[in-house]
């Protein structure tokens, strides 16, 4: 079977999906647009499929083409809106058209209800499965209102619309009704045979000099959205009752250079290690020498790195927006905080866990429990890959 999998190669989540497709005999091809929105992918991982990026048209060329297919006011009001996405769309869609039907593509699955999926709803192909990432839902009609109409037709097209909670699922019908036979709600999960903590993590500890020491770690991309510096702050707080914690700043980001100054404001940088950008060998052991994760964003999704956690049996500190109650169950397998704008809220939830061993392996031992009964990847693909085989058997 052969899946179109419309999506920014880049995303840690675009190279697992093709990675696993090919583990179970899928073949998978990843189709995107080397520019989008002004993001130029600098950074292409090497996927064992093929893949299909399409240039940016020239605005010579985008504005002949609109005119002819009598689209010029789409044009502008795309120009109006200080965004490409608009008027690119129906340029791109027959391109990618071809391009399924040249290669046999049997389902398309597009991601990311704003940019993946309506590349994919241009394309005008069936069948075709659409996954929102929560995220997408939150951000992108706030910053470009204009795209809920083509949020909702897209919905409409599709024959299977993914969403990981009831949560997003909510707001999916708000755009748009959607039977529940169409509607398929379940988080990513995780690989929890390969996230545990009975890993040799050793090479890890001896790489950046952790002892016994109690470990912090937050796997968020270090930009704004996901407030890292509150994270930051709230170590140093802890510090000031733990001064042998460390902090494990995983993932890289615009933001770093920033965060690598705060820390030497503050005197902390000999507490704070940062990984960059790892994959998932090295994460799993940055995660099996970890006693608290933490998280902050300003909305969110299903946090695949808290479900990492999770699958851990690591007790999560978050704040209590967009998905996250899908993951966290508050005073079960971690805690809410009360004041998500403050530093010394998470500072005071982390120094109870770090300090209270037989509450922090209590939340433990039920992260993992909730990973392995709602957040099980493998389960997850089972259930995927059943609707691909479904739609494909029912448009042939």
């Amino acid at each position: 079977m052969r899946v179109a999998e419309i999506s920014n190669p880049v995303s840690f989540h675009t190279e697992q999906w093709a990675k696993q497709l090919i583990e179970r005999g899928v073949e998978p091809y990843v189709i995107y647009v080397k520019d989008w929105e002004g993001k130029s992918i600098v950074r292409t991982p090497e996927y064992n499929c093929e893949q299909f990026l399409l240039n940016k048209p020239k605005r010579t060329k985008l504005i002949t083409s609109m005119i002819r297919k009598g689209r010029f006011r789409t044009l502008i009001r795309g120009m109006m809106n200080k965004t490409s996405l608009h008027s690119q769309l129906e340029f791109y869609g027959p391109i990618i058209r071809k391009f399924l039907s040249d290669n046999q593509i049997d389902v398309v699955h597009g991601h990311y209800l704003t940019e993946g999926v309506l590349l994919a709803h241009a394309a005008k192909f069936k069948p075709a499965v659409i996954a929102s990432w929560g995220s997408d839902l939150i951000r992108g009609p706030q910053k470009y209102p204009y795209l809920r109409p083509l949020v909702k037709r897209a919905i409409e097209w599709a024959d299977v619309v993914h969403t990981e909670s009831e949560i997003s699922a909510n707001i999916i019908r708000e755009i748009h009704p959607i039977d529940d036979d169409h509607l398929f709600i379940s988080s990513w999960g995780v690989d929890t045979d390969f996230f545990v903590r009975e890993i040799d993590a050793e090479d890890f500890r001896q790489k950046h000099g952790i002892g016994n020491q109690p470990v912090i770690i937050q796997f968020r991309p270090l930009e704004l959205f996901y407030r890292p510096e509150i994270i930051i702050r709230a170590f140093a707080l802890v510090l000031k009752e733990i001064p042998d914690a460390i902090l494990i700043v995983g993932n890289d980001g615009s933001q770093r250079q920033q965060l690598i100054k705060l820390c030497k404001d503050l005197g902390i940088s000999d507490n704070v290690i940062f990984t960059g950008y790892i994959y998932e060998e090295e994460m799993a052991k940055a995660y099996a020498v970890s006693d608290v994760y933490i998280q902050c964003p300003t909305n969110d999704g299903v946090s695949i790195s808290g479900m990492q956690a999770m699958s851990v049996g690591i007790p999560i500190v978050a704040n209590d927006v967009g998905e996250t109650r899908a993951f966290v169950q508050d005073g079960v397998s971690g805690f809410f905080v009360e004041e998500p704008d403050n530093p010394k809220s998470y500072a005071e939830k982390i120094i109870l866990l770090l300090t209270d061993d037989d509450l922090r392996k209590k939340m433990g031992t039920k992260s993992r429990e909730i990973a392995l009964r709602k957040h099980n990847r493998k389960l997850f693909l089972d259930k995927y890959i059943a609707i691909f085989e479904r739609l494909k058997e029912q448009y042939q």
